[in-house]
């Protein structure tokens, strides 16, 4: 996860979605195997990374990794908390005409931080 972690805060979206996408699927494997420092780094990953997103479906993936680490946890939670998570405003964000489900997504993401107990920015 280390080696991806500078990936989050590429330039290009889909540079930084594939690194996402890594730390989505660790999230779900430590859901299913405990591995508390595999959980710590993947917060701390998105420390700083997911205020800059600028992409809807790269902060829905980014909310739904934290959830998934936070998941059961309340040492995860705790930490996520500490770090001061700011979820990027929606008018900040760049969303393509192409994109099909902007609300839902939206809401997703809305009820993702409200779970974690995120703001906005």
């Amino acid at each position: 996860m280390d080696k991806a972690r500078k990936h989050l805060s590429h330039a290009d979206k889909n540079t930084r979605q594939a690194a996402i996408t890594l730390y989505l699927n660790y999230s779900i494997l430590f859901n299913n195997k405990e591995d508390e420092e595999g959980r710590s780094q993947g917060i701390a990953g998105f420390a700083t990374s997911v205020m800059m997103e600028t992409d809807i479906q790269n902060v829905l993936r980014s909310a739904t990794t934290l959830g998934n680490l936070c998941h059961n946890n309340e040492e995860a939670y705790a930490q996520v908390l500490s770090f001061g998570f700011k979820f990027p405003a929606k008018t900040s964000l760049v969303i393509p005409e192409t994109e099909k489900e902007v609300e839902k997504n939206w809401q997703t993401i809305q009820e993702l931080a409200t779970m974690l107990g995120v703001e906005f920015a």
